[in-house]
């Protein structure tokens, strides 16, 4: 009995039983949503459950070669490594359809914005981005005599600021076509709502949603500014194809540059191109 545990088909089995029960493990966390909305905690959580099934598997496997004959462990080994390939070829095409997907959201293209008809407006004539060497803005003189800033986009990258939108577990970010009060209309908005573990996650939102700092986990949900017309803000909604789209300024918050450098702990630098 104990000599054929040795023996070359069950220590083929060993290994098999592990993978396989490894791969089962993680299927399962998947499943239950074992590490779902638990931030950095849960990839370990995952593999704790792999390790789990491949211990399992490790077990039950030593159990058969000492229980089981010779005819019935080389079945089974077919068996697992059968099992093996396809729970492979399964994740090897659940990833690349994942990445497909996550590609095709990225590189859609949303619709440009319509034609601004009214002239924008700011709320005061102190010019925040004068501070920033690498910004070039371009002011004008409004009827209210109040000093307005937009980007040039075609110049640099870094936006007039940023917009922080009001976060709770059932807040509604609405996007519409035209800053104009008179002629906007929602287009899309973000929905969110409270998760099965109690956190803060998005509901609904639209496919060409990329914005330019995401991690719902600490509540992080950032646009950069392109223009600021007083009741609405012009926030760049995709960061990859620099898509545009306005929101009511009411729905969230301006962040300018000196405030958002004041409550960063560290600062990457990267060349920029004059």
């Amino acid at each position: 009995m104990t000599h054929r545990m040795l023996k070359p088909y069950s220590l083929i089995l060993y290994p098999l039983a592990m993978i396989f029960s490894f791969i089962a493990g993680l299927y399962i966390a998947k499943l239950t949503g074992a590490g779902k909305g638990q931030m950095l905690a849960g990839g370990a959580i995952v593999f704790f459950y792999g390790l789990v099934g491949s211990f399992i598997g490790l077990c039950s496997s030593l159990a058969l070669s000492y229980f089981t004959n010779k005819k019935l462990i080389v079945r089974l080994n077919i068996v697992l490594l059968i099992g093996v390939i396809a729970l492979v070829g399964m994740t090897k095409y659940l990833f690349d359809k994942r990445q497909q997907e996550k590609a095709k959201k990225e590189n859609l293209h949303s619709p440009e914005p319509k034609k601004q008809t009214t002239q924008p407006f700011g709320s005061g004539s102190l010019n925040i981005l004068s501070l920033f060497p690498t910004t070039s803005i371009m002011q004008k003189t409004c009827k209210q005599e109040i000093v307005c800033e937009k980007r040039n986009s075609n110049q640099n990258e870094m936006g007039l600021s940023y917009f922080a939108p009001h976060l709770s577990y059932s807040s509604i970010l609405q996007f519409v076509n035209n800053c104009n009060d008179t002629e906007s209309q929602i287009i899309d908005s973000i929905v969110c709502y409270k998760n099965s573990v109690g956190q803060l996650d998005i509901q609904e939102a639209p496919p060409w949603l990329y914005p330019s700092h995401l991690k719902l986990d600490y509540e992080i949900l950032l646009f950069k500014i392109i223009t600021n017309y007083g009741a609405y803000v012009e926030n760049e909604v995709n960061k990859q194809n620099s898509a545009s789209f306005c929101v009511p300024s009411d729905q969230g918050k301006i962040i300018y540059w000196p405030e958002f450098l004041l409550n960063v702990y560290s600062i990457e630098a990267k060349k920029v191109k004059y």
